[in-house]
């Protein structure tokens, strides 16, 4: 008696060659997705993955700090003090999608791969390499990246 049982994991083929090439540093070649078929004696049970997400501790921006206040009675300098310039309210994305897959891949090796996988669904994607461009998903992704431990 013989029972073929084919399964169908839809991005898996892109998936595993994303991560090999974020492992070797190249970029990803595009591959077609193919059924990937198994044969065996009796019928097979898809494993679950129940990934968990990491619980995030919000950081807290540094308190502005007053210089103390000298009540004694000195001359004022009424010189035109420079301009301030305020920081752009849109920072510019620092990094690229190379730099977040070798992290990522980095932090496979430390086996936080069920971690990573949840920060990628997090996002909608099954690959650093779909990831928007965008520099507030690419600063979100890296941020939460360091979260997890990558040297970034």
């Amino acid at each position: 008696m013989e029972i073929n049982v084919t399964v169908t994991i839809p991005g898996l083929p892109e998936a595993l060659n994303n991560l090999a090439a974020a492992i070797s540093g190249k970029s990803a070649p595009a591959v077609a997705a193919a059924p990937v078929t198994a044969q065996a004696a009796q019928p097979a049970v898809a494993p679950t993955v129940n990934p968990t997400t990491p619980a995030v501790a919000p950081v807290a921006a540094p308190a502005a700090t007053t210089p103390p206040v000298n009540n004694a009675t000195a001359p004022v300098n009424t010189a035109p003090s420079a301009p301030t310039v305020a920081a752009p309210s849109n920072p510019v994305a620092n990094y690229t999608i190379e730099q977040l897959s070798i992290a990522g891949a980095a932090l496979c090796e430390q086996g936080k791969m069920p971690q990573l996988i949840a920060l990628l669904g997090k996002y909608g994607v099954q690959a650093v390499t779909q990831l928007s461009t965008a520099p507030d998903v690419i600063n979100g992704f890296a941020a939460e990246l360091k979260a997890l431990g990558a040297a970034l």
